[in-house]
């Protein structure tokens, strides 16, 4: 318990939010802490996280029950993010642009 407090206490801002809940594959907590009146990924809220929610679903039916976090960049010409050893044995890319702007 004591753990689970002070890995809480890092969630700082709605990003950090956002990434904890997103690489535990949990959609009902990302979906509570995204703002409503905002876009994501240019889509109203409601439908990024149905579209999320569809990748997620496969993560979770090919066994996965963690994401790995990778940093790194994508451009028109080299991509440096990979997400590997998931147990279904694929290569994901999920890429997020972040703007921190608020502290939670």
């Amino acid at each position: 318990m004591e753990l689970e407090q002070n890995q809480n206490n890092s969630l700082m801002t709605q990003a950090d939010a956002f990434l904890y809940f997103l690489q535990r594959l949990d959609l009902s907590m990302v979906d509570a802490i995204l703002e409503e009146n905002r876009t994501y990924q240019d889509f109203e809220k409601h439908v990024f996280i149905r579209k999320l929610g569809y990748s997620l679903h496969e993560f979770i039916q090919a066994g996965d029950t963690f994401l790995n976090r990778y940093h790194g960049y994508c451009n028109s010409k080299t991509c440096t993010i990979n997400a590997r050893d998931l147990p279904s044995q694929e290569i994901y890319r999920v890429l997020f642009r972040l703007n921190c702007r608020h502290k939670r």
